[in-house]
């Protein structure tokens, strides 16, 4: 079974919980996600009521699930009545939902006037969502394979509705889910990881093994759809297992994981610290690696060098060596790459020069040509690149090359080190 998808509409205002600062469709994506349920998109609509009606009109002839939620007076009969012009049913009163409110109005010491009559109001063929401890629970509809389910906006509210109401009307698709296991690999090619998927897929008939090739790695995703969940896990299990010991296993670095958050926690398992030097990325490595935490223990920080003059002072570059060679080429960011590892004392140093584009290239150091320099105590290398696309793109691209080249001899070295202890 495939997964099923979903759209959360908000109308109006979304407010969010005091206590942890969510909001209601936040906590409707939350419950999607632990059913296996493919949040596909959000949208947000006016108080409107013919803004409202197109909303879902297209959100349920797009989406098997619509999820619609709002957090002021009056939305429940705003899309009780869009619902209803949809299906092309009535709105009734629904009683168990009158009496729920009742009872909720007792507890609190509220007096219900006349016109809460409304709020009672549902679908005809929709079933309220009972919850004694909210005041307005919302309702749910099936239909044509479509599911609508209406909630209010109280993000409380709604977690609350979720335990006592939808958890049990989920509980197969929970079954159904399919099991899915992310394998990293650097330092291969993509070939290799194509012949590894096909090979795991005619080994274990069910396992579904997807190729995903992103900036500067390889992703396996290993699924097992429709197995049952327990099912599913198992097998996922025997799949992932044989890809981390199979033809791979010397490049494989990690499951569900990144980059730079790999990277992080090798240097801090490691005890290892990293400075960069960068021209032009502009920072952006060191923004990648200080987006995980954890990243002040191993990382002092970064030298953002674009002159020369500040490649000279800061760096220590060779002011013969940019003369002769130029500010984008091997040997400055050799230097670079040096000279930032010895200011910030730390294990490892990158430098990083290049040409991001759109101007400034030549015949002889077209736009997209970059230098990348890893250096650490005993040694320094250096790898020439030419990156195709937009100045961002160029950009995005080498700060990843350079974190992959970074981990690929972080766990060189860890190998040798493992190898000189056995």
């Amino acid at each position: 079974m495939e997964n099923k998808n979903a759209e959360i509409i908000t109308i109006g205002e979304e407010y969010a919980s005091r206590r942890d600062a969510c909001t209601g469709a936040d906590v409707i994506a939350k419950m999607l996600s632990d059913v296996g349920v493919s949040q596909k998109s959000r949208y947000y609509v006016d108080t409107d009521e013919e803004e409202i009606f197109a909303a879902v009109s297209e959100s349920v002839d797009r989406y098997e699930m619509t999820f619609i939620t709002g957090n002021f007076v009056g939305f429940s009969p705003l899309s009780t009545r869009a619902v209803s012009r949809l299906l092309g049913v009535d709105p009734v009163n629904d009683m168990s939902l009158f009496s729920c409110m009742n009872s909720y109005a007792k507890k609190h010491d509220i007096v219900l006037n006349d016109s809460i009559q409304k709020y009672a109001m549902l679908p005809r063929g929709a079933s309220a969502l009972i919850c004694d401890s909210v005041p307005l629970s919302g309702f749910i509809i099936e239909r044509d394979g479509k599911t609508i389910v209406s909630l209010p906006g109280s993000p409380e509210f709604i977690s609350l509705i979720c335990e006592e109401c939808l958890a049990d009307r989920f509980k197969n698709l929970i079954d159904d889910r399919p099991a899915e296991r992310r394998l990293d690999f650097i330092g291969c090619k993509v070939a290799q990881v194509v012949a590894e998927a096909e090979r795991i897929e005619g080994k274990y008939p069910g396992v579904s093994a997807k190729v995903f090739q992103p900036t500067a790695e390889f992703v396996l995703s290993v699924s097992v759809p429709g197995a049952g969940v327990s099912r599913a896990e198992e097998l996922m299990e025997k799949a992932v297992a044989d890809v981390v010991s199979g033809p791979l296993s010397e490049y494989y670095y990690g499951a569900d994981t990144d980059l730079p958050t790999e990277v992080v926690r090798r240097l801090a398992e490691n005890k290892e610290t990293l400075s960069t030097a960068e021209s032009c990325t502009g920072g952006l490595i060191a923004k990648l690696i200080t987006d995980v935490s954890g990243a002040s223990e191993v990382f002092p920080g970064s030298i953002v060098s674009y002159s020369n003059e500040i490649k000279k002072t800061f760096l220590g570059v060779d002011e013969v060596i940019l003369r002769d060679y130029g500010a984008v080429s091997h040997r400055v960011a050799v230097q670079m790459a040096e000279g930032v590892r010895r200011r910030m004392n730390t294990n490892w140093g990158i430098g990083v020069t290049g040409i991001a584009g759109p101007g400034g290239g030549t015949p002889d150091k077209p736009v997209g040509l970059v230098y990348i320099a890893i250096a650490s105590k005993s040694r320094t290398r250096v790898l020439k690149f030419n990156v195709d696309g937009s100045r961002d793109d160029v950009r995005n691209t080498v700060a990843k090359y350079a974190l992959r080249e970074l981990l690929v001899r972080i766990i060189s070295r860890e190998r040798r080190k493992a190898q000189e202890e056995e």
